[in-house]
């Protein structure tokens, strides 16, 4: 009797058995299916030219730091450029009263009142309540003060700096005033459209 021998082709493992492909293998060529980290199977995208690959590298990270810039802080160190949160384009905020720029938009405030009345005696600030600066064409500070008649005459043109309080209690007067004081410091420019006093 003669004996068969049977050769059997090895099996081919099904779908679900297949042994995942390791990770330097979901990039070997062209002919590779990309698979993601689960073993899915990834669509195959055309090969990008190094240019188009930047462009789409910059895109990408244009919108994420748009994402996070709405979301949520981003870390210091993924968006190489933050912009000033404290300070807003058209959006009105606090200031000190005691800062510079404040005292120097409050004397154009008062200066402009000096030259509006018919007072013999000039008035200059005494107390900033409140202080808002706002980002326009240039800087608006919206000013909550008080205004004090001092001794000086306008007669006489003297600095404001060197203007005592009146200290007569018949002469003494003090005004509550709200004024806005546009500043275009590339044109060293000082306008007081608005300025109310009561």
């Amino acid at each position: 009797m003669i004996q068969q021998e049977t050769i059997t082709a090895p099996r081919r493992p099904s779908r679900r058995q297949a042994a995942p492909t390791p990770a330097w293998g979901r990039f070997a060529g062209r002919g590779t299916p990309l698979l993601s980290s689960t073993g899915h199977r990834l669509p195959q995208c055309a090969p990008l030219s190094t240019q188009a690959a930047m462009r789409r590298a910059r895109e990408l990270l244009a919108f994420c730091c748009l994402v996070l810039s709405t979301t949520g802080r981003p870390s210091r160190d993924f968006c190489a450029q933050t912009l000033n949160s404290d300070v807003k384009p058209g959006f009105p905020k606090t200031i000190n009263p005691n800062d510079s720029a404040v005292l120097k938009a409050a004397r154009h405030s008062v200066e402009r009142f000096n030259n509006c009345t018919n007072d013999i005696f000039l008035f200059k600030e005494s107390h900033i309540s409140r202080a808002l600066v706002q980002i326009v064409k240039g800087l608006k500070y919206m000013l909550d003060m008080e205004i004090g008649r001092t001794s000086c005459k306008k007669t006489q043109h003297p600095s404001l700096d060197n203007c005592d309080f009146q200290t007569n209690h018949t002469l003494q007067r003090t005004f509550s005033c709200y004024s806005e004081v546009w500043v275009i410091p590339w044109l060293q420019r000082f306008e007081v459209p608005v300025l109310h006093c009561q």
